[in-house]
């Protein structure tokens, strides 16, 4: 309904992508963060928030490393590289497409920057990636409101 009501606003298109990750329509979320990113241009956590939907997805067809990619690498440098949730999108995304060296440096990185609550999360990815595993989320069943932090 919000964004019934208000199709312009960021907020109302970023939360509704995130209640439909939690449906698993993740084609339907990716259509809200879209839009979310056409109405801030500068924000970053939408543009984040989809590279780690494309990367990660249990669904090969949804999933897409390149594009992936080239979303975290925009999302991170709008955030300068101070956003330990990009780092780790982008992270997530390199080991997607099979470069689990970068995986590992990006995740490092963003160790060096994150909270004491999420140190957990991130050494966990850092296993998979220096497994050789890149990192698959089942949106429907994943706290995706961890993710999607502001």
């Amino acid at each position: 309904k919000a964004v019934a009501l208000d199709k312009n606003s960021w907020m109302s298109n970023y939360y509704l992508a995130i209640s439909y990750c939690q449906m698993g329509a993740l084609p339907i979320a990716e259509a809200s963060l879209r839009a979310a990113m056409r109405i801030d241009e500068k924000d970053f956590q939408a543009t984040r928030m989809l590279a780690l939907l494309k990367a990660t997805a249990t669904d090969d067809k949804f999933r897409d490393p390149k594009i992936a990619t080239s979303l975290a690498e925009k999302a991170t440098s709008t955030a300068a590289g101070k956003s330990w949730q990009c780092l780790a999108a982008l992270a997530a995304c390199y080991a997607a497409s099979g470069d689990f060296a970068k995986a590992i440096q990006a995740t490092e990185q963003a160790l060096t920057i994150v909270d004491q609550g999420n140190v957990d999360r991130l050494l966990n990815h850092l296993n998979l990636y220096k497994a050789d595993k890149p990192l698959r989320i089942d949106w429907k069943t994943h706290d995706v409101w961890s993710e999607s932090k502001l």
